[in-house]
């Protein structure tokens, strides 16, 4: 209904009213009565608008991982791409492209995976062994194979083959794949002895001509022993902080801001980190240096131990107001933060140590800021729009817009509104009389909220302002918030607070 309607409905309900009265007068009182001028006068409801800690958080939760930590606080997670090293990444697949020769009865094969490390086992997995012999015999040939450091279940890897003669030499065969999955490989020699026994149908021992031998690959799915020391560097590393583009503007302080190392390791190897550098970067685009105790020297970790086989072990490190100036340089509009750091295998550099490795195994590094809604708020604005009849004053002498809030939300608001015909473009923005503000709810110690705050606020419009307001159709209620004392004191952003704010108009006409 536009005000049009409601004025003629108020002017019907006086006319009856009055013809109601008049009705209970005698006609000799009529002469007598006397009737004031007046303006008529109406107060009718515009819009109701309701704002809440989940609408903040709805809106922050475009840009960022938004939980309750264990308080019940609402707390911004800003996380970096992961750091992953898998066992493939430290102990990689070994091909050969070529065979490998067999020039007398023993040959000693290689082990790629050994030049780097003092293993002294691993366990095979889907990997084949194929032979190539020859014969230069003029009737069959046995052959048996034998590799000391290849077991499973306790035996040696033996098997035998036959070079049949077919009526003229030399004779040659090629064997069917041998599945080498599940052999426990001894790497004490460094290195794997191949030893052959080729005899004649007379049974006397023979040498074979050049033969090969052709190992697929070098895979493992279990690795033990010691591993030196060696570091992986990660190099710079950003994480985005996109708190500043939700939040339309102003300035916030949070009260413990941290920023977390996490490391998630199922590698049975003792792992460290050296965090070399942590900047803060501000929408200036100036970097501030984080200074810490823990950038001294390497951190080490925990890792699974023998009987943890499987598990993964978790370990952090964080920086928080505690142990660095965090709080000093990590103030409003962050917008990304750059670290490095190193990740330091065997850090302690345990000769002597046994060390596993799983074909799962692998070290996670994850980089994480935590931000909790404790914080310190001065100047930030929110912002609520709604959708209204347009007024359509034409006889309107007088008109002063009335907000009526509930805050049940610990902050102070400075309220103003925007009125805007969506047509013309043409807005008007108007400030509260005597620039009152919304006062925050009451808190008890813990900051949380134990009552709402009960506020009324006016919006008279002068002369001008009043040829403009007829056609708009759009209103703004713009809320700048700021946490008690003038921001000096962090106020707790909880679920469910909700601040209610109705929005009418009183207005008298010519």
């Amino acid at each position: 209904m536009n005000f049009s309607v409601r004025f003629i409905s108020l002017v019907l309900i006086l006319i009856a009213v009055t013809i109601s009265g008049l009705s209970c007068l005698r006609l000799d009182e009529i002469s007598d009565l006397t009737l004031e001028e007046s303006n008529p006068f109406l107060a009718f409801p515009l819009a109701t608008v309701e704002v809440s800690s989940d609408d903040f958080i709805e809106e922050l939760q475009k840009t960022a991982d938004v939980r309750l930590n264990e308080d019940n606080i609402y707390t911004a997670f800003f996380q970096s791409d992961p750091f992953v090293q898998n066992k493939q990444d430290l102990f990689p697949k070994t091909t050969f492209g070529l065979p490998i020769p067999i020039l007398d009865s023993v040959v000693s094969l290689p082990v790629p995976i050994l030049e780097e490390t003092s293993l002294s086992k691993g366990i095979l997995k889907g990997d084949q062994l194929i032979f190539a012999l020859n014969s230069n015999e003029s009737d069959e040939v046995t052959v048996t194979m034998k590799i000391d450091e290849l077991t499973k279940n306790g035996e040696v890897f033996n098997t035998t083959f036959s070079i049949p003669f077919d009526g003229e030499a030399p004779s040659a065969i090629t064997t069917e794949p041998i599945d080498l999955d599940g052999f426990e490989v001894d790497f004490s020699r460094q290195f794997l002895t191949l030893q052959y026994d080729a005899r004649n149908e007379s049974g006397d021992r023979i040498v074979l001509p050049i033969s090969f031998a052709q190992i697929t690959a070098f895979d493992f799915s279990y690795l033990e022993g010691n591993i030196a020391t060696s570091e992986i560097p990660l190099g710079v590393q950003t994480i985005d902080i996109d708190i500043q583009d939700t939040l339309i503007a102003g300035n916030y302080q949070f009260e413990n801001p941290k920023i977390h190392f996490k490391i998630a390791n199922s590698f049975g190897i003792p792992i460290g980190i050296r965090v070399k550098e942590v900047f803060i970067i501000g929408a200036n685009l100036e970097r501030k240096r984080l200074e810490s105790s823990l950038f001294s020297g390497i951190i080490n970790l925990q890792f699974p131990q023998f009987d943890q086989q499987g598990l993964i072990i978790s370990d952090q490190i964080t920086f928080d107001k505690n142990n660095s100036n965090v709080l000093a340089v990590a103030r409003d509009d962050i917008t990304s933060i750059e670290y490095d750091l190193d990740v330091i295998i065997n850090p302690d550099n345990l000769k002597d140590a046994l060390f596993f490795v799983l074909d799962s195994s692998r070290a996670v590094v994850n980089a994480e800021v935590e931000m909790s809604f404790n914080a310190t708020v001065e100047n930030v604005t929110v912002q609520k729009s709604v959708n209204i009849d347009p007024i359509g004053l034409d006889t309107l002498s007088y008109l002063r817009l009335k907000l009526v809030v509930e805050n049940g939300i610990p902050f102070s608001f400075e309220p103003s509104l925007l009125l805007e015909d969506s047509v013309s473009g043409n807005s008007l923005r108007l400030t509260s009389q005597a620039m009152s503000s919304i006062v925050p709810a009451p808190t008890d110690m813990s900051g949380k909220v134990v009552e709402v705050s009960q506020n009324t606020l006016y919006f008279e419009l002068n002369e001008q302002q009043l040829e403009q307001v007829g056609l708009m159709n759009l209103l703004t209620v713009e809320l700048k918030m700021q946490s008690p004392e003038q921001g000096n004191l962090p106020a707790i952003i909880q679920p469910g607070q909700v601040m209610k704010v109705r929005v009418g108009a009183e207005a008298n006409f010519k």
